[in-house]
């Protein structure tokens, strides 16, 4: 574990125990890129919005678990996002939409995952 002795204030708990104010900011962001990208499906403009907002906050969350979580989201979108165009293209040419669903199964795993390390204030192991 991080040792905290030195740090003194704060207000964000993590696993009962508190976290700095660059953890609590790199914890917001990465909740906030979450929730856009979860919000693509309804508003596809908030994807675009969420990656965005992960690239330029890559520097600001070095050091924090937080960073792997943000270049998880947005190896996610990117994928999603050439998932998404060929999903489209077979549906255009063949007419089944279930291309399209597995790509939308596919960034519900990956957000459901991310989020489950988000909670416990780890970073996620390991290849993206």
């Amino acid at each position: 574990m991080i040792d905290w002795s030195s740090w003194n204030g704060g207000s964000a708990v993590v696993a009962g125990e508190q976290v700095p104010e660059q953890h609590d900011q790199a914890r917001r962001l990465a909740m906030l890129v979450m929730l856009l990208l979860a919000l693509h499906v309804l508003f596809g403009i908030t994807g675009i919005m969420g990656v965005l907002i992960a690239h330029t906050s890559m520097d600001r969350t070095a050091g924090t678990p937080y960073q792997s979580q943000l270049r998880w989201l947005i190896i996610t979108f990117w994928t999603a996002f050439t998932g998404y165009a060929v999903a489209l293209g077979l549906w255009f040419r063949t007419d089944s939409f279930w291309p399209v669903l597995i790509v939308m199964a596919y960034v519900a795993y990956r957000l459901a995952r991310c989020l489950q390390y988000w909670l416990h204030g780890r970073p996620i192991p390991g290849r993206y």
